[in-house]
């Protein structure tokens, strides 16, 4: 069983937002040329 949240305050956010880095776009790339070699496709 998951333990119970309580409430979100802004400075839960600001932490957040400090401690998280934004690394995914800097890898979009590699994702574009996954998702082309190996993603799926709608066969019509």
């Amino acid at each position: 069983e998951l333990p119970e949240v309580g409430p979100i305050a802004a400075e839960d956010i600001e932490l957040a937002l400090r401690n998280t880095r934004p690394s995914a776009h800097l890898h979009a790339h590699r994702y574009e040329q996954f998702n082309q070699d190996y993603g799926s496709h709608v066969i019509g």
